[in-house]
């Protein structure tokens, strides 16, 4: 797959996408719920009302100083989970081409079966 330059307002879509609050069944779930759950408290704290570049400056430098810190301690399935939450979001944050494109592609459906079910 070629490289893609994503705009910073796609990056602020796709880590509100990939952290949308989710179904937990199991401690692994819990464990990505929890990196969801805090990367969406850190984006949260900021007021973001700047241009998408600004605010993904800001956002990016504090999800990087969280993500440094590494994943609560619990479980072997919560550490896991834990960690690949967090590497999602590094993931998107770094621009990797599949993790961002899946996260919009998530974004586009969820809209467009919203907007459907308005209409009918």
């Amino acid at each position: 797959m070629a490289t893609v330059d994503f705009t910073p307002e796609q990056i602020l879509a796709a880590l509100d996408e990939a952290t949308r609050p989710d179904y937990v069944s199991c401690r692994y779930d819990r464990g990505v719920a929890w990196a969801n759950g805090n990367a969406r408290q850190i984006m949260a704290r900021h007021f973001l009302d700047g241009t998408p570049e600004r605010n993904l400056a800001i956002v990016d430098k504090s999800l990087r100083e969280w993500l440094a810190e590494g994943p609560d301690y619990d479980s072997k399935d919560y550490i896991s989970g834990c960690e690949d939450g967090q590497r999602t979001i590094r993931n998107i944050l770094d621009g990797d081409t599949g993790e961002v494109l899946d996260a919009l592609e998530s974004a586009a459906d969820r809209a467009n079966r919203l907007h459907l079910a308005a209409r009918t």
